[in-house]
């Protein structure tokens, strides 16, 4: 009889520990009552998480704009990538690059010797675009 009784007691002492932690968890708690499941209103609130509209308010008084702010101080992705402007082939670079190609092929990493004003991308776009200027 006495483990029966301590059984009970660590039983019901479970049971309301369950109860408890499904209380704080935050989740919907259902009971079913006379065969029908009924959600316990008071679960679906969390507690202390009530505020007044003027607490509210009060709180996103002082939210900053990022696209008012950007207009202000005039910085965006672009500001701080460095990109240097067009640079356009002059007449003897032209007439350079043709004799490193004729010389060297499209071996660009070795046409850059050539070239102490451009890099392979360079070379290999403006090899690119003479294919199409002149097929």
């Amino acid at each position: 009889k006495n483990n029966n009784n301590n059984n009970q007691k660590n039983t019901g002492g479970a049971s309301s520990s369950k109860r408890n932690d499904a209380d704080n968890s935050g989740a919907p708690v259902v009971q079913i009552v006379n065969g029908e499941i009924v959600l316990q209103e008071s679960s679906l609130m969390v507690p202390g998480q009530r505020r007044t509209v003027q607490e509210v308010d009060e709180e996103f008084q002082d939210v900053v704009e990022e696209d008012a702010q950007l207009a202000i101080v005039g910085a965006s992705y672009n500001s701080f990538v460095d990109r240097k402007g067009p640079q356009h082939w002059t007449l003897d670079e032209t007439k350079r690059f043709f004799e490193a190609l004729r010389q060297m092929g499209t071996d660009f990493c070795a046409m850059e010797h050539f070239f102490e004003n451009r890099n392979r991308k360079q070379l290999k776009r403006k090899y690119q675009t003479e294919l199409i200027r002149n097929p």
